[in-house]
């Protein structure tokens, strides 16, 4: 007989060594798109024991915390690394500079990895961007009438498509997807 995984009680904890095993299962199931139910399923399949909706829902905020902290930190090491490249080539485009008698296309070479170096480091000031019509003047507006029928299904249809292609999408909530959406343009259509 095959023992049904028990709800851990209330205040029943995991341990550290069943938390991070259970952290590296659900950072590869949420990864891959699985919905929280399914992941609080296949983690009772295999560990034999099942975790609560809020549990889960603890595990994936630790989780997201720990992947912007890695961004960040990935961020930070990708800009440090790319400020002392830019400080080597500094460094060699002024020995060249020295060692070619003062060539100036050196120079610019120079200026290059400067203004590299202030935009990586964000000292020059916010570029203005102006958005303008054509030659510079101001921008046309179209009148926009509202979407035809057609044009609206096929809106509708498109991102139904777009929808049932995600990653977890399973027939059951793609039929769901088609039903609502057939639903909603039939509405529309009775009130053309």
């Amino acid at each position: 007989m095959i023992s049904t995984p028990k709800l851990m009680k209330r205040g029943q904890k995991r341990t550290k060594l069943q938390r991070a095993a259970d952290l590296c299962e659900v950072e590869t199931l949420a990864l891959k798109g699985i919905s929280r139910s399914e992941i609080i399923t296949t983690l009772a399949e295999k560990r034999g024991y099942k975790i609560s909706r809020s549990q889960l829902g603890y595990d994936l905020a630790k989780l997201k915390a720990d992947w912007k902290a890695r961004a960040v930190s990935a961020f930070a090491d990708e800009k440090a690394e790319s400020l002392a490249e830019l400080k080597l080539l500094r460094s060699e485009a002024w020995r060249a500079f020295e060692n070619s008698k003062r060539d100036p296309k050196f120079i610019a070479a120079i200026l290059s990895i400067l203004e590299r170096r202030a935009k990586l480091l964000g000292l020059d000031g916010p570029a203005k961007l102006e958005l303008s019509g054509p030659n510079g003047g101001p921008i046309e507006s179209a009148n926009v009438e509202a979407f035809d029928a057609t044009t609206s299904r096929e809106i509708l249809r498109r991102h139904l498509e777009r929808m049932n292609q995600r990653p977890g999408v399973t027939p059951e909530k793609a039929e769901t997807n088609v039903t609502t959406t057939t639903t909603v343009i039939e509405e529309a259509a009775a009130h053309e």
